[in-house]
């Protein structure tokens, strides 16, 4: 299983560069429900968009709704996965992240991320260098 984290969402989406091809490879690889997001990261697209850091010809209900028909897997925020979130330490206080990192936790999958402190981290963590 592989979780995407937001950033690593949006590269795959606008195929952007910035996704290195290991972790393309892996993405297009994958067969259907192999794929996880966070909810977190539907919320974290709005704020990239009315921010204007993101252009999508498609508005995120139609991005989940695509995404969910071709097999993409959507994992909800639980109640293990936010006191886990809450008690990380070490990790960055953002809370996306932290939701982000407990439900990669949580579903035993590895975190597809490029954040430098999710990467840098000492705790249990599952993850792949979305650059590499």
């Amino acid at each position: 299983m592989l979780l995407v984290d937001t950033h690593s969402l949006v590269w795959w989406l606008t195929e952007s560069r910035r996704l290195g091809p290991s972790s393309r490879r892996r993405l297009t690889s994958a067969r259907a429900g192999e794929v996880l997001v966070s909810v977190v990261s539907w919320y974290e697209l709005y704020g990239l968009r009315s921010g204007k850091r993101l252009v999508m010809r498609k508005g995120v209900p139609e991005v989940r709704q695509a995404l969910l028909r071709d097999g993409l897997v959507e994992v909800e925020i639980t109640a293990s996965i936010a006191i886990d979130a809450g008690g990380l330490a070490g990790l960055s206080g953002d809370p996306m992240d932290r939701l982000i990192v407990a439900t990669a936790r949580e579903r035993r999958a590895t975190l597809l991320t490029a954040d430098s402190a999710i990467l840098s981290w000492h705790g249990d963590l599952q993850r792949m260098d979305a650059t590499e």
